[in-house]
């Protein structure tokens, strides 16, 4: 930093250390995929198709491959991971599978919940089976931390449609979908976004 006398104003003089190199690291497509980072394991996660890859957040190398056991498709297209949601804790990630369909819509088939053991591990804990009359519900979610959530902090996820918002209690055997709010004014379109507070 220098200073010469009557200057209007003083002047920074840095030196710039980024070297602006780039290095591919992976060659693969990476149309439709969902990433998120767990801060935690130093790692993030990347899905495709119906896998989830691990990879370290320092040198990017790839850690694991995670296939998720998606329900066969009975049509031409393809049941695939939608959306990839990990809970505020980073102790679970949960995904919901089904298939892109014409008009950018999607027809939601499978909700899959895993534990986060480490960076190299996951536990699969919930493997739903949507019935009919979810199909065409939003791909967007995630998970419930609301105070009257009677299964705990993160153990509920939020899902959407064009008429109400719905609470998915995982850990329940059965009756695990309730109501949290119908709208008064439907919506034309299945939600593209949603964005819900911790409250």
């Amino acid at each position: 930093m220098v200073y010469n006398r009557n200057q209007p104003d003083i002047t920074v003089f840095f030196r710039k250390y980024l070297h602006n190199f780039q290095g591919t690291i992976d060659f693969e497509s990476k149309e439709a995929v969902c990433a998120k980072n767990l801060v935690r394991e130093s790692c993030y996660l990347v899905s495709d198709d119906d896998y989830i890859n691990s990879f370290c957040s320092l040198c990017f190398a790839k850690l694991n491959k995670t296939t998720l056991p998606l329900q066969e498709s009975d049509t031409d297209d393809k049941t695939e991971i939608l959306t990839l949601k990990v809970s505020r804790d980073q102790q679970l990630f949960a995904v919901i599978a089904g298939k892109n369909m014409i008009k950018g819509e999607e027809e939601l088939r499978q909700i899959l919940v895993y534990q986060i053991i480490s960076k190299n591990e996951f536990k699969m804990i919930v493997n739903h089976i949507l019935d009919e009359k979810y199909y065409s519900y939003s791909k967007n979610f995630d998970f419930c931390y609301r105070d009257d959530n009677p299964e705990g902090d993160g153990n509920a996820l939020l899902i959407l449609s064009r008429q109400e918002i719905l609470r998915f209690d995982f850990n329940k055997p059965k009756d695990n979908f309730t109501l949290v709010y119908r709208f008064e004014n439907e919506l034309q379109d299945q939600p593209d976004f949603a964005s819900f507070n911790e409250k």
